[in-house]
């Protein structure tokens, strides 16, 4: 009967026989306590978080992501490009893109050592969009008169690698600067 807004009255009995004791509950008390409670407890995981944080980018913060380019990179493209028109040869494309590949796996290697390959949604939309032109170019290279591309299609895939190559870069520099700061 005594419960309103403001609070209530409890009522504890004993088994012993002992006089009952009559409370007077405050709900604004408690949901004040209850508040610092929850904000100590969450500023404490904060803090842990942070800290963890700073631990896992301190392991990481000498391995530079954007070192796994090789500043060739815009030649190997020259490379790719020119074989899909026939001024470079098929077997010099096919290498070439097979270094683009192994460029690209150990990018997937390096950020899967650092569980972020599939934390960065950017990352995994990137990779997914060049492997298959990339894959494409490697069939057209090996076997160009058993390839589903002509030159002209195999030029815009090549070109179309080389922009992504470039985001993937890109995303590699900004997350070499996030490694490199303090949260």
């Amino acid at each position: 009967m005594s419960l309103s807004q403001h609070g209530f009255t409890l009522l504890t009995t004993y088994p012993d026989g002992r006089e009952p004791l009559f409370w007077g509950v405050s709900i604004p008390d408690l949901i004040n306590k209850q508040r610092a409670t929850l904000t100590n407890v969450l500023a404490d995981v904060v803090t842990k978080l942070k800290a963890d944080e700073m631990e896992h980018r301190r392991k990481f913060k000498d391995e530079k992501l954007q070192d796994i380019f090789p500043s060739t990179l815009g030649y190997y493209f020259e490379k790719i490009s020119g074989a899909c028109y026939g001024s470079e040869p098929a077997a010099l494309g096919a290498g070439v893109v097979r270094l683009v590949l192994d460029c690209l796996e150990k990018f997937k290697v390096a950020l899967e050592a650092r569980g972020a390959l599939k934390a960065y949604d950017s990352v995994t939309y990137h990779l997914d969009l060049i492997e298959y032109p990339l894959s494409e170019l490697n069939k057209y290279f090996e076997n160009v008169s058993d390839s589903n591309l002509n030159s002209k299609s195999a030029y815009i895939f090549a070109f179309f690698a080389h922009k992504q190559m470039d985001t993937l870069q890109q995303i590699a520099k900004d997350m070499d600067e996030e490694y490199a700061s303090e949260v």
